[in-house]
């Protein structure tokens, strides 16, 4: 569901309310560093109808649920990212993750993690900015 301010969830929730008590729709963040792929990265990721993840990728190399194996083997032939996909009836979205800490929120040292799927609307914009 798309909102317009944040929530937080998890075991600190609680901290990030007591700093952000009104439903605030912009907050402080510091990357904890320059490298996209720690601060700021877009993969794809592919569920089924019940939501279950069957892989992940960046869009050249793929990672697709064995169930045989237990574990994602490496896929980078699209044609075959295309028949998994057909045959296990999954969903491919595009999904962007930033990590961060929020300077606000004292008491708690570690990272915030914010995730979204909103491919058409908030991955470009967060992306650009």
């Amino acid at each position: 569901m798309s909102l317009d301010y944040f929530v937080a969830s998890g075991d600190y929730a609680g901290k990030f309310t007591e700093a952000y008590p009104d439903k605030p729709n912009k907050i402080q963040i510091i990357f904890l560093s320059d490298d996209d792929f720690q601060s700021c990265y877009e993969e794809w990721d592919c569920r089924d109808g019940s939501g279950k993840r069957l892989g992940y990728g960046d869009g050249e190399t793929f990672y697709l649920w064995d169930a045989g194996k237990e574990d994602y083997i490496q896929e980078t032939v699209r044609a075959r990212v295309d028949e998994f996909t057909k045959a296990h009836k999954g969903i491919w979205k595009p999904v962007l993750t930033l990590n961060f800490i929020i300077p606000k929120i004292r008491g708690v040292f570690g990272m915030w993690q914010f995730k979204t799927s909103g491919d058409r609307s908030s991955i470009h914009a967060i992306r650009e900015t």
